[in-house]
């Protein structure tokens, strides 16, 4: 039976301040540092035998003390970046709410519908990430695998791995470091455990 480990990357400093990061190419910061390597200490009792990333360094630099700890190299998948957030990169949650009332409305509630200007459409989300489920079906019905990725990508593989029709990513919480577990019976994707910390008081430093 094959696993999958949705992992959030650890705190930048845009996720602080409440910033839609996206594409912007962010660092972890000091407390997403030191929230990585604990998580490393606990996910490498999961015996995880392939790691993904996003190409996004604060991604990669999550997965990466796991993947010294256990002598396995970061495998990139660009399908795994984060949404191209367009006008909303860079804006903190409050000034997207102020400036665009209707498009955050929907995106967070009515999400498959929303539309970020000059930002990814849902439907792109969807359908690299559709690639990706048939990825791991066709290689990896037997292993445990670890993807490093971001906050609305996990959010939009619910849909995808649950075959969700709707949902709204504002209906759902995936804190930095968290990780979303999946196993695979017959050919579906069963949610184990959602947004779970290792465990959450050892993330208040």
């Amino acid at each position: 039976m094959g696993e999958i480990y949705l992992i959030r990357h650890g705190e930048t400093d845009w996720n602080k301040e409440g910033r839609f990061q996206g594409r912007t190419d962010i660092p972890l910061n000091e407390r997403g540092k030191k929230q990585v390597q604990i998580l490393s200490e606990y996910l490498i009792k999961e015996n995880i035998d392939f790691i993904y990333s996003s190409p996004l360094i604060r991604a990669y630099e999550t997965a990466l003390p796991l993947s010294q700890k256990l002598n396995k190299e970061i495998i990139i998948r660009n399908n795994w970046i984060e949404f191209d957030f367009g006008e909303w990169e860079g804006l903190t949650v409050i000034e997207v709410h102020n400036k665009y009332p209707i498009e955050r409305d929907l995106w967070l509630y009515h999400t498959e519908r929303g539309r970020i200007p000059k930002g990814e459409s849902f439907k792109n989300v969807y359908e690299r990430l559709k690639l990706e489920k048939e990825f791991i079906l066709e290689e990896h019905q037997e292993h445990k695998i670890a993807i490093f990725t971001h906050g609305a990508i996990i959010r939009a593989a619910l849909y995808v791995f649950l075959e969700i029709p709707y949902l709204g990513f504002g209906r759902v919480t995936v804190s930095s470091c968290s990780v979303t577990h999946f196993k695979i019976s017959k050919g579906k994707f069963i949610l184990i455990r959602l947004n779970y910390l290792f465990p959450h008081e050892i993330f208040e430093i």
